[in-house]
C-alpha cells in the first residue's frame, strides 16, 4: 500500500485510493511480487468523508 500511496504523490485523497488499489491488487497475487498497472484498478474504490463523531475506541458491537 505504502509503494502505491508513494506512486501517487503521497498526499490526498487520490493518493489514498491508488495505494488501496496497489493493496488490493497486491493480496490477489501468488507470492510477493508487486502489481502491474494492469492490476491496479483504482476507480473501484471509494473513499468517503470522514465522520468525525465516530469513534475507534471500545468494544465492537
Amino acid at each position: 500500500m505504502l509503494a502505491g500511496f508513494l506512486r501517487a504523490g503521497g498526499s490526498g485523497l487520490d493518493a489514498l485510493r491508488v495505494a488501496v488499489a496497489y493493496g488490493g491488487a497486491a493480496v490477489g497475487l501468488a507470492g510477493s511480487r508487486m502489481p502491474a498497472p494492469d492490476d491496479v484498478h483504482p476507480q473501484s474504490v471509494r473513499v468517503g468523508a470522514v465522520d468525525k463523531s465516530v469513534s475507534l475506541s471500545g468494544v465492537a458491537a
